[in-house]
């Protein structure tokens, strides 16, 4: 049973609203009854008595129902109103319905009011119940919003709500000074958005949007933008996907942050393992030299010297002897010689840069290397047209190229016509210098992690020391390249050098 009700009631006829009021008796009704009569007195119910609903008759002296509720919207009240007349026509009806009354009762057809009354009571109560849940979960919302902004403010986070089917991209401040532009220098739209990613970002960063769009996987990606300090920056991005009851996507909201930082730290801590490895590899390098290298000819000339004490030894055998100890001095000179030559590339530190033509460089080397084989038996082309030198250290450089041509000569098939082919190439930052000929090559199976390794020699009928490779390598590295080999056993071997230009 409803707690008792505040009825407001605006009749000016007596009778009629005692007939109103007998008949919400005989309905047993629990409720208290205000009438007035005039706009005055209906106004200053309006703000006076707590009505729970208005019940109106449509004519009265001075004004009417239409009059009477459009004070009640003026007041901002949120009531059940009921039109009570005498005769409606269908059409006034539809007009009094669409102004803002909740029913409407003829009077003749009262026995329907109690019904109504609890029915619109019911209605409204509910609604304001459902009002005050959203008021309540709207303030909740505003404090968790309100909280949600502090922490990515001051984590550095930026917010963004996309629109799919307006296209309409909306940022947050954060989002603002992570791209480091103004307001008004943003067009809301995607294509502002993806212009600012790092060319070579775009095209995975809008497979990853699509596959999230299209359900296939979460939007968890990261990607470079070019900063307004002309600094590239590294961004992560998450986002989820809304759609709609066809399942139609519609929106995506996300946030970025600036990963920089991490990427740095992550490429310097790579950077340390990786020169640790290497000065590690070069530590066992030099320990296996002076395991054995060093230590044989010193062994030698150990052994020859206590025997030359030996004063029963022939004048045969000690000429025999003093040869062996010239030939083992000479060799702990070189070796010697070799480490000097490798420990002043690795500790260089170096200025003195030019500008080094390809062709002239490799013209010179072709001059040195005639003495090495018939010109009509080898053949050296070259093509630098796609970049035609480089700035850098000449005396390596001019290295490189030597001990790489010199090699092919040296491994050349007796078979066949040694052909040996260098060129330039260039992929956006990329320059490459490519050495192929189609000689003994390596067995990379094999000797594949050896290939650049000191004294480590491959074809034993050939003569040499094993140090050309080990220094190619180490002088690249030094001018900052990367070198990698591709060889197939007797039929051809590729050497690629590889230099990433910056700005």
């Amino acid at each position: 049973m409803l707690e008792k009700l505040k009825i407001l009631l605006l009749e000016d006829e007596d009778l009629d609203a005692e007939l109103i009021k007998r008949t919400l008796i005989k309905a047993r009704l629990n409720f208290d009854l205000s009438v007035v009569r005039t706009k005055g007195k209906f106004s200053q119910a309006l703000k006076e008595y707590p009505a729970d609903i208005i019940l109106s008759d449509h004519s009265l002296p001075d004004f009417d129902s239409q009059e009477a509720l459009e004070m009640v919207k003026e007041s901002g009240l949120i009531i059940p109103f009921i039109l009570i007349t005498s005769s409606m026509t269908d059409e006034f009806a539809v007009k009094v319905m669409q102004d803002g009354a909740d029913d409407y009762i003829i009077k003749d057809r009262l026995h329907r009011l109690p019904l109504a009354i609890t029915s619109l009571i019911n209605k409204y109560r509910e609604k304001k119940q459902q009002r005050e849940e959203r008021r309540q979960s709207s303030r909740e919302l505003t404090d968790l919003n309100h909280r949600l902004l502090l922490a990515t403010r001051s984590a550095n986070i930026g917010i963004w709500d996309w629109d799919l089917l307006n296209n309409h991209l909306e940022w947050d401040e954060t989002m603002y000074q992570l791209y480091q532009i103004q307001p008004g220098e943003f067009s809301s739209a995607y294509e502002s958005w993806y212009h600012r990613v790092h060319p070579e970002d775009r095209v995975s960063i809008t497979e990853a949007m699509e596959r999230a769009i299209a359900g296939e996987e979460k939007y968890d990606t990261q990607f470079r933008i070019n900063g307004a300090d002309a600094q590239v920056r590294h961004l992560r991005a998450t986002g989820l996907v809304e759609y709609d009851v066809d399942n139609k996507p519609v929106r995506m909201i996300g946030i970025n942050w600036d990963i920089s930082p991490r990427i740095a730290a992550n490429q310097e801590r790579e950077h340390i393992i990786e020169d640790m490895v290497e000065r590690n590899a070069a530590l066992e390098q030099f320990t296996y030299i002076i395991s054995h290298n060093l230590r044989a000819p010193i062994a030698n000339i150990i052994g020859a010297t206590n025997i030359l004490s030996d004063l029963d030894t022939s004048h045969e055998d000690r000429e025999q002897l003093t040869r062996g100890i010239n030939e083992s001095v000479v060799k702990l000179d070189n070796i010697v010689r070799d480490l000097n030559h490798i420990l002043s590339v690795k500790g260089d530190v170096f200025n003195n840069r030019e500008k080094v033509d390809f062709a002239n460089l490799t013209k010179d080397i072709m001059k040195i290397t005639t003495d090495l084989v018939d010109p009509q038996s080898c053949v050296i082309s070259y093509d630098f047209s796609a970049v035609t030198g480089i700035n850098t250290i000449k005396s390596y450089l001019n290295s490189i190229f030597y001990n790489l041509i010199s090699n092919s000569i040296k491994y050349r098939r007796k078979d066949v016509p040694s052909l040996i082919s260098i060129k330039s190439q260039k992929t956006g930052n990329v320059l490459e210098l490519i050495f192929t000929d189609n000689g003994t090559g390596i067995n990379m199976e094999k000797n594949g992690n050896n290939i650049f390794g000191l004294y480590k020699r491959f074809h034993q009928h050939i003569a040499g020391k094993g140090m050309g490779l080990f220094m190619v390598k180490t002088q690249v590295e030094k001018l900052g390249g990367t070198i990698t080999v591709n060889s197939i056993e007797s039929e051809k071997t590729e050497f690629r050098i590889s230099f990433v230009e910056t700005n």
